[in-house]
């Protein structure tokens, strides 16, 4: 999730409203989401005990390790837009 979201980070803050929201402060920014980012963090984590908990001789471990590998993706999506969005 870190490598995905800091490159959307950086993308945003190399346009012109995000580069000058890194060099004059406050003035025209948008505040930063860490609730959101907070949430996300935490389904992740969770989705990666989840899929790691799981017992491999478990009848429906494998379905199982999959949904978990899909909610992962798709947070990790979700802060991918949330951190182009930004500024």
């Amino acid at each position: 999730m870190i490598p995905a979201v800091l490159m959307a980070g950086i993308l945003a803050l190399s346009t012109e409203r995000g580069s000058r929201c890194l060099t004059y402060g406050g003035d025209g920014c948008s505040p930063w989401p860490a609730g959101a980012f907070s949430w996300t963090l935490t389904g992740v984590v969770l989705a990666c005990v989840v899929t790691m908990a799981i017992p491999a001789r478990m009848r429906r471990a494998h379905e199982l390790r999959t949904a978990a590998f899909a909610v992962q993706a798709l947070l990790e999506a979700f802060a991918v837009i949330v951190a182009l969005s930004f500024p």
